[in-house]
């Protein structure tokens, strides 16, 4: 992770979303079959009847978190290099224009903030 807060806080949120949608899934289906058949089976014999469904997307799980580390390393990494040229800057260094990688988000902040780099005197 290049960024732990941020790409912690996107994996906790989906890990949050994907506890939602499973119980609204398992909420909607008990209610759906208790709405058309009153003698339907229990939330508990629910439960346990889906579950292999449950089982299924807690597999997935952790191919949603790879994806989104990998999706937020295009925004995470431009900001980092930022920071870390940043800092650079305030201990008195003189740096080369900052680079992107294909698919980086926030060129455009890169090339700001390569525009006010000091430049090398001639």
């Amino acid at each position: 992770m290049l960024d732990q807060p941020v790409q912690g806080l996107l994996l906790g949120r989906a890990t949050v979303y994907w506890l939602f949608c499973l119980l609204t899934y398992q909420t909607a289906q008990w209610a759906w079959l208790r709405w058309n058949d009153p003698t339907s089976p229990t939330w508990t014999s629910l439960v346990a009847t889906y579950w292999p469904a449950a089982v299924g997307s807690l597999l997935a799980l952790p191919l949603v978190w790879f994806d989104l580390l990998r999706v937020s390393h295009r925004f995470v990494g431009p900001v980092a290099s930022v920071r870390n040229a940043l800092k650079r800057v305030e201990l008195g260094d003189r740096l080369p224009p900052l680079q992107t990688r294909q698919g980086d988000l926030w060129r455009d902040l890169i090339e700001r903030f390569n525009q006010t780099l000091p430049r090398p005197r001639a």
